[in-house]
């Protein structure tokens, strides 16, 4: 599926309870018998961008990937998954600002020509785990003045403001509904754990990502899937 992108701080899943507490028992449990799975969909935090680049820089940036030092992995270490697929592709984002990661999703390569279909029946997961959206945010000056304008029309005329976010927020639903679709006719369906944090200005979706778990919650009806 995707590539692997820059290491940075990682926040919290964006609701306060369910996540990974509840993937089959604790870490390290003997009651638990199944390998755990973890699925992480991401940018450059995730895909580990520069990770292994020189302090002073001047690295090529793709040469020196690794996703293996970063939270995500990290997180899977520390939960004892055994198995762990990483689908992360440096500044991408869910909008078509950045690069849809739901375009790429399904694929098995994801830059290749005329790639095959990933077969989602063929490893499914204990909980799909997403940290994206940031690149969607980082908006150029002129970007932000039109969305601010556009904002200022929309009140004007009694239409309310928040077009960029809403945006943000449909295209973050469509992500989430693209995984839970792929993995609806499993027997346990993974959990959907949203995190919210990164490099930079990694916490300017949060807002939006809150507002589209909820909606998830509210719209999917297909599985048990759940968002958190």
């Amino acid at each position: 599926a995707g590539q692997a992108g820059q290491a940075g701080q990682a926040g919290l899943p964006v609701s306060g309870t369910g996540g990974l507490s509840g993937l089959g028992g604790a870490a390290g449990s003997a009651a638990r018998t199944m390998p755990r799975r973890l699925e992480f969909i991401g940018d450059s935090d995730t895909a580990g961008w520069c990770a292994n680049g020189k302090p002073s820089g001047g690295d090529a940036a793709d040469a020196v990937e690794n996703a293996y030092v970063t939270w995500a992995m990290q997180l899977a270490r520390r939960v004892n998954a055994s198995e762990v697929m990483v689908e992360a592709v440096s500044g991408y984002g869910v909008t078509s600002r950045s690069g849809r990661i739901q375009d790429l999703y399904p694929s098995t390569l994801a830059f290749a020509p005329s790639p095959p279909a990933w077969n989602f029946s063929s490893w499914v997961p204990d909980a799909v785990v997403v940290l994206i959206g940031p690149n969607d945010e980082a908006v150029k000056a002129a970007e932000a003045v039109e969305a601010a304008e556009a904002v200022e029309a929309a009140d004007e005329g009694g239409m309310g403001g928040r077009a960029a976010g809403d945006a943000f927020v449909q295209a973050y639903l469509e992500l989430c509904t693209l995984v839970a679709t792929h993995y609806a006719k499993a027997p346990d369906p993974p959990k959907l754990v949203h995190v919210c944090g990164g490099s930079i200005n990694g916490l300017d979706p949060c807002h939006d990502i809150q507002r589209a778990s909820d909606l998830f919650n509210t719209q999917w009806t297909a599985s048990p899937t759940r968002s958190y």
